[in-house]
């Protein structure tokens, strides 16, 4: 089967569910939300919305008992009943890729938040964590702890090309 491949973009996991949900009560069926790729606590990746039907279940067995009509209150007999799934394999769905690498970015105030705790020995990734508390979530941030690493890193390797430099001109204004 072909699946269409369309690119949206939201503004939230939340936006993308309410979409995908006025979208399945266009097309006669209900949306649920599905499995998410998390790779590490608190960062999802991708997250599926699924049509409510979507997969399988074995038949559900549900023991119930029943009083079997006689005296004795020790006597029960098992009724089992079978109780079907509604789950039927439909295949639609929605995949939401979270912080693609062409949708994020570090803004200039986060570059030189970085810059300025990495001079009190803060490192970028507790500086992502700020920056994660101060926005309000890892979604706020519009970067990734990675994309904090690999800022810092290049900036090290820009400075280590003129850290002489900027020794003896530091030592040549305390003269």
């Amino acid at each position: 089967m072909i699946k269409p491949q369309m690119h949206m973009t939201f503004d939230s996991l939340e936006n993308a569910f309410l979409f995908y949900q006025r979208y399945a009560k266009a097309g006669g069926f209900t949306a649920r939300k599905g499995t998410q790729y998390e790779p590490r606590k608190g960062v999802i990746l991708n997250k599926w919305f699924v049509c409510s039907k979507e997969g399988t279940k074995p038949l559900k067995a549900i023991d119930s008992t029943q009083e079997a009509g006689s005296s004795n209150v020790n006597s029960k007999s098992k009724i089992t009943r079978r109780v079907p799934s509604i789950r039927t394999g439909c295949e639609a769905c929605i995949r939401v890729k979270y912080l693609l690498p062409e949708n994020r970015s570090m803004n200039y105030v986060q570059e030189e938040a970085v810059n300025a705790l990495s001079a009190i020995n803060v490192g970028p990734v507790r500086a992502f964590n700020i920056m994660r508390t101060l926005y309000g979530g890892f979604d706020k941030v519009g970067a990734t702890k990675v994309d904090f690493k690999n800022f810092k890193r290049d900036l090290n390797r820009y400075i280590a090309e003129y850290d002489a430099d900027m020794v003896i001109k530091r030592l040549r204004r305390k003269k």
